[in-house]
């Protein structure tokens, strides 16, 4: 039985390591086809939209992950209220997003059109693609309970 749980963790651990290598090499040829078709400027852009975009995933991810804690652990008592605890949550999300959004609509536009360095006719396409950004996320963090 022991063997048996070493040989797929081994296996597991090559499928692993083989993944990352694959993704490694598609991500090295991916940049530098974007970094050809998109030029220095376009693409200095492009990793700070994507940068930005990355964080908000992540903070996305970490509260859905907490929530979901939170409603499990409620399932796990007897006289839990789930619905509490999600009207709670969904309400602290709203909160977080509107939140996140002033910060963003303020702090984060006076930083893109003052302190970001772009040419100005790169300028709408930045604010275009900021304001999706913006949105979707705060959509993505309403939606995540």
């Amino acid at each position: 039985m022991m063997q048996g749980s070493n040989k797929r963790i081994a296996v597991n651990t090559v499928y692993m390591y083989a993944r990352l290598l694959i993704s490694l090499f598609i991500g090295l040829y991916t940049s530098r086809v974007v970094l050809l078709v998109l030029g220095v400027s376009d693409y200095g852009l492009f990793n700070i939209v994507g940068g930005i975009l990355t964080v908000f995933t992540f903070i996305t991810g970490a509260l859905g992950v907490a929530t979901s804690r939170f409603l499990n652990a409620e399932m796990g008592k007897k006289d839990g209220d789930v619905n509490k605890v999600f009207n709670l949550n969904q309400t602290l999300h709203v909160v977080f997003a509107i939140v996140l959004f002033i910060l963003a609509e303020t702090i984060g536009l006076w930083y893109l059109c003052h302190k970001l360095v772009l040419a100005p006719n790169k300028l709408n396409d930045a604010l275009f693609v900021y304001q999706v950004t913006i949105i979707t996320t705060c959509l993505g963090i309403i939606n995540s309970p």
